[in-house]
């Protein structure tokens, strides 16, 4: 029994490590398995003893007993309940618990590093994007001038540039995607299509190219318009 938990616990450490979502699914049904496996046992043989203990109280005492807070209103008293709870709660239910915590907490931290980073599609629609960054203080600027407009009010904003590799605006809840704005992968990772304005800057202003950089930007836009025009009538 012990070399096979053993083993169990290196294969899902192994899991996690190359296929961290699949796996955080894989290691939720096993905690789910564990806590309805204890309950079932529970109520089954210290039921007996006691009818007053119901289904909701057998899987009450596992999920207090999994998470090792343990308030003491239920505890198991027959042999069979007892064995079942150091088996699915102790030797497995608390590891897998753990375990799932720590999954799920990884995922929580690479979901924002990528958001901050500016890796994820955006979901808004009817947003505004500003293509490309002079300065962080232009776009602050754009962004608050716009936002105090009524018609503006309350839509999300989003900065489109591949002069930075982490978002210099997110303390004025503007997003981010990290890209060039003349690419146009990562203006379709910028919902574009869904867009309701977009402002076009110059990436920079004592460059020779900036106006052609906009002009390429701008040429993206339209075609994303008319594609969408086309589909949409």
């Amino acid at each position: 029994m012990p070399f096979a938990l053993a083993r169990l616990w290196r294969t899902l450490l192994r899991s996690v490590r190359s296929r961290p979502g699949r796996t955080a699914a894989a290691i939720f049904v096993l905690l789910l398995a564990s806590l309805f496996g204890n309950a079932v046992a529970f109520w089954w043989f210290d039921g007996q003893l006691d009818p007053g203990i119901g289904l909701g109280d057998a899987l009450w005492y596992s999920i207090i007993s999994v998470t090792t807070i343990g308030y003491g209103d239920f505890s198991a008293t027959t042999a069979p309940a007892r064995w079942a709870t150091v088996i699915a709660i102790a030797f497995v239910g608390l590891p897998v618990f753990s375990m799932f915590i720590g999954v799920v907490a990884e995922q929580v931290v690479s979901h924002h590093e990528k958001e901050r980073r500016g890796l994820l599609p955006v979901d808004d629609q009817n947003h505004m994007l500003i293509l490309n960054c002079p300065s962080g203080r232009r776009v602050r600027d754009i962004a608050r001038e716009f936002r105090a407009d009524t018609a503006f009010h309350g839509k999300p904003v989003y900065l489109v540039t591949d002069v930075v590799d982490t978002n210099p605006v997110s303390a004025e809840e503007i997003g981010f995607v990290q890209g060039s704005p003349i690419d146009e992968e990562k203006l379709r990772r910028a919902n574009i299509d869904r867009a309701d304005t977009v402002i076009i800057l110059s990436p920079d202003y004592g460059s020779t190219n900036s106006d052609a950089q906009v002009a390429a930007a701008l040429t993206l836009c339209l075609n994303d318009l008319f594609q969408v025009c086309r589909k949409y009538g």
